[in-house]
């Protein structure tokens, strides 16, 4: 995989993060047509970009963590 497919990834997680709709952890990574392993990767390395991704059980989503900073 090159940079860009990798980056084009990453920002297509990263939509489907905002909006609430990626489903668990495997559905996403079929969605996007990676590994499970790779899938983890992605969401560490845009949490290292400063997004704060967390999982919401309920919905069985990821989601966008609001940070008060006071």
């Amino acid at each position: 995989m090159n940079f860009v497919d990798r980056k084009q990834k990453l920002e297509y997680i990263l939509e489907l993060i905002e909006k609430g709709k990626t489903g668990t952890a495997e559905e996403l990574s079929k969605r996007v047509y990676v590994s499970l392993p790779t899938l983890y990767r992605y969401i560490s390395d845009l949490r290292r970009l400063g997004y704060q991704i967390g999982y919401c059980t309920y919905r069985k989503t990821y989601c966008l963590v609001l940070v008060d900073k006071k």
